[in-house]
């Protein structure tokens, strides 16, 4: 009897102990398995973190984009404005050239460009504009010193060779149109146009309006174009051409 209990007690232990180990054995495991579920909690809610930045900063550029955008937008009606007003200013103020097809005031996508006949402005051999061409050119240069922007004229001739006593001073039609730019740049000058808007160049020949196998297209090709850019010249800075 006595073996008997003892055999049910030992039997008994070792029950009690098989129990208590697959209870540790699982709650291990369940352990191990919550550590795994906050590990992928974290990481969601980090990429989730992530992401919301990333979206956040998406936005902020989206916004700053927004508005440079509108200014941009804003600063490009602002020019369309002003380059409609300089256009009907100028208009006004040449409106008797106009009216004689003796100048003309075009608008171009990067300002205006007014347009002289070489005839109009200088005599026949001369490279310093006449009394009538001069009082056109104080008359348009007064009015275009009221604005901040780059003036380029441009000296342009018909395909006939210098000839005369001109040759010696202006061997071919480059040093030709160029002289007479820069006789009309340095009347704007007076006028009040800075120098640092001011810029003369030449084309010669090689820019023609019309066929010089005429008079009339020889007449229209010999001219000065005076072209406002709408770049505003700054001190320092060198944004012109």
């Amino acid at each position: 009897m006595r073996h008997f209990v003892t055999a049910l007690a030992i039997a008994s232990v070792v029950s009690t102990g098989c129990v208590g180990k697959k209870k540790y054995e699982t709650a291990i495991a369940e352990n191990e398995s919550l550590k795994e579920f906050v590990a992928t909690v974290e990481a969601e809610r980090a990429a989730e973190a992530e992401r919301a930045a990333e979206a956040e900063a998406r936005s902020a550029e989206i916004k700053a984009l927004e508005e440079e955008t509108r200014r941009a937008l804003g600063a490009a009606l602002a020019q369309i404005d002003e380059l409609e007003k300089a256009q009907t200013e100028m208009k006004a103020t040449l409106e008797a050239e106009i009216s004689s097809k003796s100048v003309e005031v075009e608008e171009m996508k990067t300002g205006l460009r007014i347009r002289l006949d070489s005839d109009v402005l200088f005599a026949s051999g001369q490279v310093s504009p006449n009394a009538a061409g001069t009082a056109i050119l104080k008359k348009a240069g007064a009015h275009l010193a009221q604005f901040p922007y780059q003036v380029i004229v441009i000296g342009h001739t018909d395909n006939v060779a210098v000839g005369g006593a001109l040759v010696s001073k202006y061997p071919t039609n480059w040093e030709l149109a160029g002289a007479r730019a820069a006789a009309v740049g340095r009347i704007l000058l007076d006028a009040g146009v800075k120098g640092e808007q001011l810029a003369v160049g030449s084309r010669a020949s090689f820019k023609p309006l019309a066929d010089n196998d005429t008079p009339e297209g020889r007449a229209q090709n010999r001219r000065i174009e005076i072209f406002v850019r709408f770049i505003e010249i700054v001190a320092d800075e060198s944004n012109e051409i």
